[in-house]
C-alpha cells in the first residue's frame, strides 16, 4: 500500500506511451479497496483477487509482490518486498523504457 504513490507517478509518467498500472489487492474486501481508489484521484488501476487467482498464476505467497508484464503477456521483472521510493522509480524506468514505443500511433 505504501508504494501505490510511487506506482500512480510512474503510471503517469509513462501514461502517454502506452503503459498501464494495475494494482491488485489480494483477498481484500472490495469495500476497503473502493475506499482506497477513491481517496485521491489515482492514474492507476484497481483490481481484488479474491479468489487467488493471480497471486497462484504468479507463485506468490508474500506481500507486496509486483511483476512487469509486456503487452504479449510475457512476465518481464519482479519486484518483491517494499523499496525506497528512488530506487523503485530507478528500476521501474530502467525495465519499462525498453518495453515502450517511442510515442504512439497518431500522436506525433
Amino acid at each position: 500500500m505504501r508504494q501505490l504513490p510511487h506506482l500512480d507517478k510512474v503510471q503517469r509518467k509513462f501514461k502517454e506511451r502506452g503503459l498501464v498500472v494495475l494494482a491488485v489487492a489480494v483477498q481484500d474486501e472490495r469495500a476497503k479497496v473502493e475506499t482506497l481508489a477513491k481517496k485521491q484521484p489515482w492514474a492507476l488501476q484497481f483490481a481484488i483477487d479474491t479468489d487467488l487467482k493471480a497471486a497462484r498464476a504468479y507463485r506468490f505467497d508474500s506481500l507486496p509482490h509486483g511483476f512487469l508484464i509486456d503487452t504479449q503477456g510475457v512476465l518481464r521483472a519482479i519486484h518483491t518486498g517494499e523499496e525506497k521510493e528512488e530506487e523503485l522509480a530507478q528500476k521501474l524506468e530502467k525495465e519499462i523504457l525498453p518495453l515502450l514505443p517511442r510515442r504512439l500511433k497518431g500522436r506525433g
